[in-house]
């Protein structure tokens, strides 16, 4: 099963994003996350608001859904019958103390999202989000130059804790500045990780910033990254 785990949320208008979604499917992902991005002091009101979109509604967005998505089943071997679901996420963005304080269990805002995410934009929030923060996801922006090292000893510490680190490839489509800066950054981060504990997404807007597993998985061995990672960075890490 493959998955895209950051679909962009806030600024998307429901017919886009039924677009996106619908290209999803037909592309053979069975489940897709969208992502609401926080910054500043979390509130009450930042509780999830995103709905799953009715298939119905997916399918007629854009001719011949059902049967891409059949298709492209079928060349993945993916099961006909295997439901295509629909999840909520939450990336805080933290620079500092309160804003990571929040990032634990207990909060009922996080508790009403399915993934919580954290961007860190500094290195003491990057170390935070490494060591304790209770997180699913570090979502770091590899597409421009980093606001912090990445160090090896941070990285290991938070692939014992279960936590994965998420590399987003949408914006280096279109851009060759933040198509260099991804490359380059990204096999850092492989070096350090070894492959271990990656997840491969798009943080697609629009439908044509979607590309399909495999060739996510190829992009991925270009960051370094073995077949087999790959193919995990975009199935079992994401499950």
């Amino acid at each position: 099963m493959f998955y895209d785990l950051s679909l962009g949320y806030e600024g998307v208008e429901d017919q886009t994003r039924r677009e996106v979604v619908a290209m999803a499917l037909q592309l053979g992902y069975t489940g897709v996350a969208a992502n609401h991005m926080l910054t500043g002091i979390m509130a009450d009101s930042d509780r999830s608001r995103i709905k799953p979109l009715e298939l119905e509604s997916v399918i007629a967005a854009a001719p011949g859904v059902a049967e891409a998505a059949k298709f492209h089943r079928k060349l993945l071997k993916v099961p006909a019958a295997q439901p295509f679901r629909q999840f909520s996420r939450i990336t805080v963005v933290v620079e500092d103390t309160v804003q990571a304080a929040a990032l634990n269990s207990a909060n009922p805002v996080l508790r009403s999202y399915d993934i919580v995410a954290v961007r860190p934009k500094n290195q003491k929030a990057f170390n935070q989000a490494c060591t304790h923060l209770e997180v699913d996801l570090i979502s770091v922006d590899f597409s421009q130059r980093l606001p912090f090292r990445l160090k090896a000893p941070m990285v290991n510490a938070a692939l014992k804790r279960g936590v994965f680190f998420e590399v987003s490839y949408g914006r280096a489509l279109f851009d060759p500045r933040a198509r260099r800066e991804l490359f380059g950054q990204t096999q850092t981060l492989q070096a350090m990780a070894q492959g271990r504990g990656v997840v491969l997404s798009s943080g697609a807007r629009q439908a044509m910033e979607l590309r399909g597993p495999n060739d996510v998985i190829n992009m991925g061995t270009l960051f370094g990254l073995s077949v087999e990672f790959a193919k995990a960075a975009v199935s079992k890490n994401c499950e």
